[in-house]
């Protein structure tokens, strides 16, 4: 099986188990990408987080998987984003010791990527930065990592507006 394929089989797994889950848990709580889940519970007491914990083991037990559930957490790392549940607010995150390496501006890779690359990065660091402050403190290692690679584009916050619904329907 190559890498394709087992995305796919993580996929299905997942939303497999998210099935199963939401026979003691609401959807809208839970999050999965790939072999990564997250699962939020508001305002669950102690005696409540404990069941929750418990039916997680057994469903996946049942399957013949284990997982790693951790409790009272108010931040959360998931994927590349920490979020903070008490505040609302969510920013950039990274593993310790894990510096970013881009492509260098004189590379061989085709001239669409080059061109992109600066600025797919930073709208990816302003999609998970919940404010300029946040945005501003962690761009610094972004922006060396930039540098590096002789890039001298800078990185900038731009203010996310959401985007208008489509409200038509296509006729086909």
């Amino acid at each position: 099986m190559g890498s394709y394929d087992g995305a796919e089989c993580y996929e299905i797994v997942g939303l497999y188990l998210l099935h199963k889950i939401s026979s003691f848990l609401e959807p809208q709580y839970t999050g999965l990408y790939r072999d990564d889940g997250l699962i939020a519970v508001p305002k669950a007491s102690g005696r409540r987080m404990d069941l929750i914990r418990k039916k997680l083991h057994k469903c996946f037990k049942d399957e013949g998987l284990k997982i790693i559930v951790q409790t009272d957490m108010v931040v959360a790392n998931f994927l590349d984003v920490t979020l903070n549940l008490m505040d609302g607010t969510y920013k950039p995150y990274r593993k310790p010791n894990d510096t970013p390496l881009y492509i260098h501006k004189e590379s061989n890779h085709p001239p669409s990527i080059k061109k992109n690359l600066v600025p797919m990065i930073n709208n990816r660091l302003n999609s998970i930065s919940s404010n300029e402050t946040v945005f501003n403190d962690s761009k610094i290692i972004y922006q060396e990592a930039l540098q590096k690679s002789g890039h001298s584009e800078h990185l900038q916050w731009t203010e996310s507006t959401p985007s208008p619904q489509n409200t038509r329907t296509k006729r086909r």
